[in-house]
């Protein structure tokens, strides 16, 4: 059995104190089964997957309090 690889994509609330306009909270949702943890960790505990990745410049984590918008293929 093959491991996975994946990385942490973290939840982020808009916030006019910090540079950028966002504030990076410690929630963050698994890259490859996309359960959400409270923080990270080194291997998704719903998985398995081992976060050894970075995560793509592009992408961004869900911003609190807003509905999320369907994906365009």
């Amino acid at each position: 059995m093959s491991k996975k690889h994946g990385y942490w994509i973290h939840h982020r609330r808009p916030s006019d104190t910090v540079m950028g306009g966002y504030l990076y909270l410690p929630a963050c949702d698994c890259s490859e089964c996309g359960h959400t943890v409270n923080i990270e960790k080194p291997v998704c505990p719903y998985c398995g997957t081992v976060m050894d990745r970075t995560a793509p410049a592009d992408l961004e984590g869900p911003i609190e309090g807003e509905t999320e918008t369907p994906k365009k293929d």
